[in-house]
């Protein structure tokens, strides 16, 4: 888990490591913030009054404690985090992920890191460190983490026309030719690599070496086109990279949109694409992938790998959203008309200290509905299940669903708009962004509107 600590004016405190825990197989520590592989730490601090919280990620509670620390005494506390997300038959993937140790930037060293990935509740963690194929599988079973998550060997191809990462790898293999530029023949030689399955652009709108992939010299954002004849043979792409956000958060869900309406397949990911121990946190933006995931020590990398390249994945920046069209079809499938058109069931899942503030619905790539949304969280009904027992919990669940209906029955109705056949609906969460993308078939959309816990 993770503890971040901060001092009466909300500053990160300084920590200094007791002298059993300055091996970094147990803990890794920066200022303000420790991860512990056993869940247990001893820190050392000023004399001063300190707020403690723990966490483990968005699927857990983020429990608060407050603590005095007087010179020459020891205080212990005990945090108790309970699950608050029910994302079951959903893996937790973070698919872009560096170490100081292969890559040589950034400070998270090799063993640190597995005490990140499991400190953040991530179940499927991809090496990517930049043109070596890294392997995770020592250093998780020396910090005795390993079944915890499942580990995959993957690289960041980093070239002068952009960085992709690709994975799994076999063990042994030759690291593609990172000199290439010409996407026509660095995507074929890259997929050549034995093992792999998956090929994703990342960060498509940072400029590296005065290089943008998605830049205006390369494609058209309107016609989802590309302008230098490249192909876009690519199987994910990344619209959440939360250690290089955009300050419009929705341009690569948009670039996304258009990549969709020219006939691309393209699966849309979040990652964090983290180097650091806590500067940019591991898993604050993640992919959740439609796999089985009840032995995380054990995941099926290969189902992992083909739910991703159907888009069976739903991204997460803080909430996650679901939909199902017509009742039958998911995320991913192709939705064939109903006699009525369309109707999309949005479920919103988060942990109690996330709240949603608006659902916003699109069609090619054209916003068709905006919503005021009101979220029950998941740890709320968990903790009224307590309090009340579970036939309590759901009528106070099903008050607020009341509650919420009448106010997107009252916020501000979408104008008309016309969509060709062929379509493609988006889902978008604002406070924090989750988005996802389903084929559908001709006619306009009746959208339910639907809060979840």
């Amino acid at each position: 888990c993770r503890f971040t600590v901060v001092d009466q004016t909300g500053a990160l405190a300084a920590l200094h490591p007791a002298t059993a825990d300055t091996n970094s197989v147990s803990a890794a520590l920066r200022p303000g913030v420790v991860y512990a592989g056993t869940g247990r730490v001893r820190v050392g601090v000023l004399p001063g009054v300190y707020t403690v919280y723990a966490s483990r990620g968005f699927e857990y509670s983020v429990v608060t404690q407050t603590m005095t620390a007087a010179a020459g005494q020891t205080a212990a506390k005990f945090f108790g985090l309970r699950r608050e997300v029910p994302a079951h038959g959903w893996l937790a993937a973070d698919t872009h992920i560096h170490t100081l140790t292969k890559s040589k930037h950034g400070d998270a060293t090799e063993d640190e890191r597995m005490l990140t990935i499991a400190g953040e509740g991530i179940e499927l963690a991809v090496a990517t460190d930049h043109n070596v194929h890294a392997d995770y599988t020592e250093a998780a079973q020396r910090t005795r983490l390993s079944d915890r998550f499942t580990s995959v060997i993957g690289n960041e191809v980093t070239t002068k026309a952009g960085h992709f990462n690709a994975f799994p790898i076999q063990p042994g293999s030759a690291v593609a030719d990172f000199g290439t530029t010409n996407w026509a023949e660095l995507l074929p030689a890259i997929r050549a690599t034995p093992g792999v399955q998956v090929i994703t652009l990342n960060h498509p709108r940072d400029l590296h070496s005065g290089f943008v992939p998605l830049g205006p010299a390369n494609f058209n954002p309107v016609s989802g086109a590309a302008l230098r004849g490249q192909p876009f043979s690519f199987d994910g792409l990344e619209v959440i990279t939360s250690a290089a956000m955009q300050s419009d958060i929705m341009l690569l869900f948009r670039d996304w949109f258009a990549l969709l309406n020219h006939g691309e397949r393209i699966t849309a990911l979040g990652s964090s694409d983290t180097h650091d121990v806590s500067r940019f946190i591991l898993g604050q933006g993640r992919t959740y992938v439609k796999c089985a995931d009840t032995n995380p020590a054990a995941i099926n990398v290969d189902e992992a790998c083909r739910s991703l390249r159907a888009g069976r994945a739903l991204v997460s920046f803080g909430l996650l959203t679901d939909m199902v069209v017509n009742e039958r079809f998911g995320v991913g499938d192709l939705a064939t008309r109903g006699g009525r058109g369309a109707a999309a069931v949005v479920t919103v899942l988060g942990p109690a200290w996330v709240q949603a503030d608006r659902l916003e619905l699109f069609a090619n790539g054209v916003r068709i509905g905006f919503y005021r949304v009101g979220m029950l969280a998941a740890g709320v009904i968990l903790i009224l299940s307590d309090l009340l027992g579970w036939s309590g919990a759901f009528a106070c669940a099903g008050l607020t669903f009341v509650a919420c209906a009448a106010g997107c029955l009252a916020a501000p109705k979408e104008n008309a708009v016309t969509v060709a056949t062929g379509w493609h609906v988006g889902v978008a969460l604002f406070g924090e962004t989750a988005v996802h993308a389903l084929r559908i078939g001709s006619g306009y959309p009746r959208v339910t509107r639907r809060a979840a816990a």
